[in-house]
């Protein structure tokens, strides 16, 4: 029979969730929480089998799978997860292709966001684009030419890491801000300032102002079309959208690149699963 279905899934440390996709649909769906402790390897990968198993039917052309990490890209081994300590060396992609008996590809879950967003949310028609993430912690992940960033180790996009004023981007440009400089959640500071709290939204405004020097810094490397912010810190872009504008706007040589540039925020919560599922497509076509 036609092969008419995609899996994607997306392993985060606090979920794995995945979905069943056919054409631009997302037909199905499961999620399970990830086991958490010390040594929970062997658990995590039981629960990511029977999480796609909820989901899997016959004439599945693939399963892409997205990960916080990193991984090699020529064996489909993962080297390390940030959130998810215990699950090193992982030859994740051996073990699930072995048990659904269907190719198995493994990228980044940045990557997935990004691929998601381009095929089925607010990048569609653009051919070069980035995906920032700004949740818990800040990732990013590129199109190039309409194709996903080429990379070794799905590690490419990592801006969070870029050393930055005491810190680095990430410290300041995602959850981590107002937990490690405020000693408060993003969740709970976004309360406030929807209350009116003037403190809380000033704290937005730096938030903001942090953001534009990302942009310009993304804007400078990749020059991309579009920027499309996603992630749990997103969601409170009225407060710190217009000073990232400014700021990124801000003493900037080209004038016509940041003034050309989209700047759109996610309205598709599953782009990470959807997007895995083009890892499939991807990576098949180019091997032909």
């Amino acid at each position: 029979m036609s092969h008419d279905y995609a899996i994607g899934v997306d392993l985060g440390g606090t979920n794995i969730r995945a979905g069943l996709v056919k054409g631009t649909e997302l037909v199905k769906y499961a999620s399970s929480k990830t086991p958490q402790g010390e040594d929970v390897e062997q658990e995590i990968i039981k629960s990511i089998i029977n999480t796609i198993a909820d989901v899997f039917v016959e004439g599945v052309s693939g399963i892409g799978i997205g990960i916080p990490g990193l991984f090699d890209n020529k064996t489909g081994i993962i080297h390390s997860i940030v959130n998810i300590k215990s699950f090193t060396k992982v030859p994740i992609r051996d073990i699930l292709s072995s048990h659904f008996e269907v190719p198995v590809f493994i990228n980044n879950d940045v990557n997935c966001f990004v691929l998601g967003e381009k095929h089925f949310g607010a990048g569609i028609g653009y051919n070069n684009m980035v995906g920032l993430s700004i949740g818990t912690g800040m990732g990013a992940g590129i199109i190039s030419g309409g194709n996903l960033l080429s990379d070794a180790n799905g590690g490419s996009g990592e801006f969070g890491e870029i050393p930055y004023l005491d810190s680095n981007f990430e410290n300041y440009c995602s959850g981590q801000f107002f937990i490690n400089k405020y000693n408060i959640s993003g969740e709970q500071m976004f309360k406030k300032a929807k209350e009116g709290d003037a403190n809380a939204i000033q704290v937005f405004k730096e938030l903001g102002t942090h953001l534009g020097k990302v942009i310009k810094l993304i804007v400078l490397a990749f020059d991309p079309e579009i920027i499309v912010l996603g992630g749990s810190v997103a969601k409170s872009k009225e407060f710190f959208h217009n000073a990232m504008i400014e700021e990124s706007k801000k003493n900037f040589s080209f004038q016509d690149s940041i003034n050309k540039l989209q700047i759109k925020y996610s309205q598709e919560k599953n782009s990470p699963i959807l997007g895995a599922t083009k890892l499939i497509v991807r990576q098949s076509v180019s091997v032909i």
